[in-house]
């Protein structure tokens, strides 16, 4: 196997975990409807103009993900799953780039220097 398909697989495999832990933390049967939610998330963080204001973000990830799913419960599940990942180091902390008012999603837990994220 060269080097950079490990890479890819290993890739895939991280993210496959991180559906997974959406998947339990909404309580979804469905993988498919786990990856959705992920999906609609990441989108939502990639678009500039959505992270601006809690309306234009719950807005985004409602127009990925349709109508079969609560966007404020897929917002707090998915950012529980990324905040655990940023504060293991294996995903960088994007969260200054959140308006304030999706901080209300964001799950307040204990950082590693035992301050407390927002």
């Amino acid at each position: 196997m060269k080097k950079g398909n490990r890479k890819d697989e290993n890739r895939r495999t991280r993210v496959g975990k991180y559906i997974r832990q959406v998947q339990h933390r909404l309580g979804y049967d469905s993988w498919r409807k786990a990856y959705v939610a992920f999906r609609a998330v990441i989108m939502a963080l990639n678009d500039r103009e959505a992270v601006r204001t809690k309306k234009s973000f719950l807005e985004e990830v409602d127009r990925n993900i349709g109508d079969s799913m609560e966007t404020e419960h897929v917002v707090s599940g998915v950012f529980n799953v990324l905040e655990e990942k940023i504060a293991n180091g294996e995903v960088m902390d994007f969260t200054p780039n959140l308006s304030s008012d999706l901080s209300e999603y964001w799950p307040i837990i204990e950082n590693r220097e035992g301050g407390v994220c927002a």
